[in-house]
């Protein structure tokens, strides 16, 4: 057991931050169990990346607290990720347990708490202690909650872009000198590189899912019309066309700049397809059949007139779509809007290329859907 704090007075004011050099050590676990009300995703990745984590928070705090682009970033993460992820009302303690070590502090993982503060915290590799913390923590995670996609979307639909200054315009005088110290590099770990072959299994696995061949094949059918349409090359860096690794709600999403603009959801032996529609088009294309609408502010920017807000309607199968002239005139009409928004995506990190050639390239995506079909038909 060990104290770990910023030493007052210090000539190293901009060294290496001390909670940084010990989340970085428990990081290299495994697996690390994580309680704070705040977060940064950025802190996550830097410190967390190599390892399965499970974090309980208040995230009707923590998204209060951050930035509409960090608000995003995190819900990319507990959207790929959702069993990862679960909520706690008054939460207050800043915990990290990982397999030989842990931190109990009054630090939140935020660049500031971390950086910038005068915290204090307790470092403790005694086994009776590691032990005693997480049995302390598989009882708060036991009476944790899933965190509501919808709720979330919500939350975040109603975040400035930037955050308000609400420094104070008067402030008390301190001769203490200011922290400004530093994080650890980020350093990538094998565990945090996936191979192809980890990759095209997940892949696999999603395509498996489907109901038949022809339903998948639809489905990248849409997909193809829509890239042939937009004319988005494999390198645009506003499309995401991503494998989730998160298997709640298993997926192979199409993303442009910060919208899903089409989605397949393989879950419970239903297989759903969700596109986005033009809201001028809403009344005529809510008559069809075998649609299902809801209207919803996924990624949404701040103050986007309300008239512009895409709806979001449900198929069961891709034909019915392919087969809509409306529909796909009205989708298209929306990526268009899509596309003029942003130039870049800030999930552009998670798309993959064998997607992309999946929907565009025909004689690989026989070949493909070939030899994955076959396997099953040979099972």
């Amino acid at each position: 057991m060990k104290l770990i704090y910023h030493i007052e007075n210090s000539k190293d004011r901009k060294g290496i931050s001390r909670f940084s050099k010990i989340l970085g050590e428990i990081g290299k676990s495994t697996k690390v169990d994580i309680v704070a009300p705040y977060v940064s995703p950025d802190m996550l990745d830097r410190h967390f990346s190599g390892c399965k984590i499970r974090l309980l928070s208040d995230f009707d705090e923590c998204f209060g607290m951050l930035s509409k682009s960090n608000a995003d970033k995190l819900q990319m993460k507990i959207t790929q990720t959702p069993e990862s992820f679960r909520n706690i009302t008054s939460v207050h303690a800043k915990v990290f347990i990982g397999e030989n070590a842990a931190l109990v502090g009054s630090a939140n993982l935020t660049q500031m708490g971390l950086c910038e503060r005068r915290e204090m915290a307790v470092f403790f590799d005694e086994p009776e202690i590691i032990s005693e913390l997480r049995e302390w923590f598989e009882k708060l995670w036991g009476n944790g909650s899933e965190v509501s996609f919808k709720i979330m979307e919500n939350v975040i639909g109603e975040l400035p872009i930037k955050q308000p200054n609400n420094k104070p315009k008067y402030r008390f005088e301190s001769k203490a000198p200011s922290f400004n110290f530093k994080l650890i590099a980020r350093k990538r770990s094998s565990q945090e590189v996936e191979t192809e072959e980890e990759i095209i299994e997940r892949l696999k696995d999603r395509i498996l899912r489907a109901p038949s061949r022809e339903w998948i094949e639809g489905y990248f059918d849409l997909a193809k019309i829509i890239l042939d349409f937009a004319e988005l090359e494999n390198e645009d860096q506003r499309l995401v066309m991503s494998i989730p690794k998160h298997s709640a709600n298993p997926n192979l999403p199409i993303t442009i700049n910060q919208r899903y603009v089409l989605d397949e959801v393989l879950k419970k032996q239903k297989a759903q397809i969700r596109l986005m529609i033009h809201p001028d088009d809403y009344k005529l294309i809510e008559r069809k059949k075998h649609v299902t609408n809801s209207r919803f502010n996924r990624f949404s920017v701040t103050n986007e007139e309300p008239e512009k807000v895409p709806y979001y309607f449900t198929f069961s199968d891709p034909q019915d779509i392919l087969r809509s002239d409306l529909i796909l005139s009205s989708w298209k009409k929306i990526v268009i809007y899509e596309l003029n928004r942003h130039s870049k995506s800030g999930y552009r990190k998670y798309h993959q290329p064998i997607h992309y050639r999946l929907a565009t390239d025909l004689e690989f995506r026989k070949t493909f859907l070939d030899e994955i079909f076959q396997v099953k038909g040979n099972l």
